[in-house]
């Protein structure tokens, strides 16, 4: 290692002892990781990573493709006041910031995610009020497929919203509104910011106590704020069931039909492509043993993104397997596939859709230390390949971690 990536771990050492320092005279009289003062709860840590990579900016295969090393600081904190017995408020928030070593004019600044809550009972409803916000600057993040040969990809979602739950005997009933901000940053990808209003319905019937049978419609309006992109009515309705299925295997299966009507707003994209079909999502958990778990994940929609065309048809799956070696040491092995077809015409007849596919292969470990100190080592692998010059690439990622919670 060279100097500067010696700078970036002292750094990181000296940040996370002053946040040791700085929460760890309140919390060591404490037995447990969770602070409890009167009725609030509060749980805190925080986390050093250092990570190599072999193609920081997702460059085409053989040009450009540089390495380089990164230092990440990230500090949590899960707080619950219950302000009665039935009026609960809750905070859930990371904060984090990234150094590179050789790639410094690129380091992320601050990032990290929050979620507000806030429940409450009314005239028999169970209402809640939410507020949740992320920013991010992966560029390979497995809900944007369409990003390559760049360093980073800086968005931040903010959802605001409220939701009501009834329950009648063995039927519940939820409904809700949520506005949905999505904001990037710089030139690139500043056209793809855009609001997104939505509404939706969900109705589901016990079969047992443990799993229910719904049906969910949803009705969303986007707006895309530079017009680039044409603005859009989505309607979609779901059949499925979530809950415990047996003792080992829990989660949700759904099958829906759905439709996105797309309106000439767009300078740059013809209004030739609109949506209609079936979509389905699936996310199951099989615990095989009791050392043992599995997790299946598997998604076709439309999706918005970085395309020519009005949207891209989205096709994912992905599977993890973790074990437990000993009561200190467990692991893990995963491995992912998505596909993505963009549709629409652009403007210009020289620009074609991309017809793209990733392949990823992950394997980690980890260590626990001592009851609130984690050790954590992870190896990824990502490949693309695409029909368009240029948008094809293998990254190669190597992730140490120190996780201490107070």
């Amino acid at each position: 290692m060279d100097k500067k990536v010696w700078r970036l771990i002292i750094s990181g050492v000296f940040l996370i002892t002053w946040l040791l320092f700085l929460g760890g005279y309140v919390l060591l009289a404490q037995e447990s990781s969770v602070i409890k003062v009167g009725e609030v709860s509060l749980g805190m840590s925080a986390s050093l990573s250092l990570k190599w990579t072999d193609n920081v900016g997702l460059n085409e295969l053989n040009k450009n493709v540089e390495s380089d090393w990164s230092a990440t600081a990230n500090i949590g904190i899960n707080l619950r006041y219950p302000l009665t017995k039935m009026v609960e408020f809750g905070l859930d928030a990371t904060l984090g910031y990234t150094r590179w070593a050789d790639h410094d004019y690129v380091s992320s600044g601050l990032v990290g995610s929050s979620a507000l809550s806030f429940d409450f009972p009314l005239a028999g409803w169970k209402l809640n009020l939410h507020d949740r916000y992320t920013r991010a600057v992966d560029p390979i993040g497995k809900e944007i497929p369409f990003v390559d040969n760049v360093l980073e990809y800086a968005r931040t979602t903010n959802t605001l919203g409220i939701s009501g739950l009834r329950e009648f005997n063995k039927l519940k009933f939820s409904t809700g509104y949520d506005l949905i901000s999505y904001r990037t940053e710089g030139a690139r990808f500043k056209q793809l910011s855009r609001d997104s209003h939505c509404i939706f319905a969900d109705l589901a019937a016990e079969v047992n106590p443990k799993v229910d049978l719904f049906t969910r419609l949803e009705h969303e309006e986007t707006d895309n704020r530079l017009n680039l992109f044409n603005d859009s009515l989505s309607d979609r309705i779901e059949l499925g069931f979530r809950g415990r299925i047996t003792p080992r295997l829990s989660g949700e299966v759904a099958v829906g039909y759905q439709t996105v009507d797309f309106k000439q707003t767009s300078s740059f994209t013809t209004d030739t492509s609109d949506f209609e079909g079936t979509v389905y999502r699936t996310n199951i958990t099989h615990r095989l043993t009791s050392l043992t778990t599995q997790a299946l994940d598997f998604n076709y929609q439309p999706e918005y993104g970085y395309a020519l065309g009005n949207y891209y048809k989205w096709y994912n799956v992905s599977y993890r397997l973790n074990h437990k070696f000993t009561p200190r040491l467990t692991g893990n092995i995963s491995f992912a596939y998505d596909n993505l077809e963009e549709s629409g015409v652009a403007k210009s007849p020289s620009i074609r859709p991309e017809e793209a596919n990733r392949k990823w292969f992950g394997l980690g470990t980890s260590y626990l230390i001592n009851p609130r100190t984690a050790l954590d080592l992870a190896y990824s692998f990502v490949t693309k390949d695409s029909n368009l010059a240029g948008k094809e690439y293998d990254q190669n990622s190597l992730t140490l971690t120190l996780t201490y919670h107070f």
